[in-house]
């Protein structure tokens, strides 16, 4: 189905490997290592048989997500894909809910940087909308439970919260 894709009509499958490629990639890639689209380039030959369909990767686009990224790491401490299980009163997860019953919610937070005793989460998207509200709107309760799972495990306060949108290389800020 992928090869009748186009621009403007995406078979659901087709941009969910794509995004699943990007988030790999983002994952495997050692940033710390690249200092220009050469070194990126020579890294995603390097791990292109552990990278599932990286053919789909723009390295262009991959790139300026990189670059944002590592505007936003300074001298911190990076992690990537950090898997968290978390148990919480539905009530300090849900508005104007009273109900005091606990719940456990499991995840994968994409990256984050531990850094100055604060915590900077991004959570990469690889969407077709090009509306940062949208990305927002759809996403805040994940970031929400993200940030409590973080601040929970390192006693540290997210200071800030993004969305990446990965396919249009676009930092996109999320208050919790």
């Amino acid at each position: 189905m992928e090869k009748y894709s186009n621009d403007s009509f995406v078979f659901a499958s087709a941009s969910v490997d794509t995004g699943n490629a990007y988030h790999l990639a983002l994952k495997l890639l050692n940033f710390d290592e690249m200092k220009d689209k050469n070194d990126l380039h020579n890294q995603l030959v390097e791990k292109s048989a552990t990278i599932e369909n990286s053919q789909l990767l723009d390295e262009d686009v991959l790139w300026g997500n990189i670059q944002i990224v590592k505007g936003l790491i300074g001298d911190g401490k990076v992690f990537k894909e950090k898997e968290f299980i978390l148990k919480e009163k539905i009530c300090n997860l849900i508005e104007n809910s009273d109900l005091q019953d606990e719940i456990m919610i499991q995840g994968v937070v994409d990256l984050f940087i531990v850094k100055n005793d604060e915590i900077v989460l991004v959570d990469y998207k690889f969407s077709n909308s090009n509306s940062p509200v949208y990305l927002v709107q759809k996403y805040k309760e994940q970031i929400k439970l993200y940030k409590i799972a973080l601040e929970n495990y390192f006693k540290k306060p997210v200071k800030q919260a993004y969305l990446l949108s990965l396919k249009n290389a676009n930092l996109i800020p999320v208050e919790t």
